[in-house]
């Protein structure tokens, strides 16, 4: 790292569930897309380097967690329904077009990408919740792939897509 610190953007939506958390993502490009609030809504912003406002992502809604593709191409996030939990949401940048991803009534958050931008993990409350995976373009299931509870959280990939990074919520609430 060299050189000045420059601001990319302001008023950047914080978690709801993790105090000081703020919700970004960037891709292993560079590419960087943040959550901002709008009211009781928020909304995807694309941004240059400089923090200029180059377009928004789909419409505003109740988006929480936001996930960049490595590649910069596709934005997954969780949008609130509130008569359902919450769905994952699948972006394409270059089309700005949004497609939703999972639709399954229980809370689907966190999305996380694949090294390879092909699959998306993330965390679902269903049955007794847990780590589910599917092929980022929608066209297979979702797999089960670890049962876990309320109190753990999925939260990155490793950069060869060998490991998978979750935390487990302590009894005082911390991690």
């Amino acid at each position: 790292l060299s050189g000045e610190a420059v601001p990319l953007g302001a008023n950047i939506s914080m978690s709801y569930r993790i105090p000081g958390y703020a919700q970004y993502s960037v891709s292993s490009n560079g590419v960087l897309v943040y959550l901002s609030p709008s009211g009781a809504q928020t909304r995807l912003e694309w941004r240059d380097r400089a923090g200029r406002l180059l377009s928004n992502l789909g419409e505003p809604g109740y988006w929480k967690e936001v996930a960049l593709s490595h590649d910069g191409r596709l934005v997954a996030a969780s949008s609130a329904d509130t008569q359902n939990g919450s769905d994952l949401w699948v972006h394409d940048v270059a089309r700005n077009t949004s497609t939703r991803y999972t639709f399954d009534p229980a809370t689907d958050v966190t999305p996380v990408w694949s090294p390879d931008s092909r699959r998306i993990f993330f965390s679902s409350y269903r049955g007794d919740g847990g780590l589910y995976e599917k092929d980022s373009s929608g066209a297979t299931g979702e797999k089960l792939r670890l049962k876990f509870t309320a109190q753990e959280q999925l939260d990155a990939n490793s950069f060869d897509g060998r490991h998978l990074l979750y935390s487990v919520r302590g009894p005082k609430g911390s991690d």
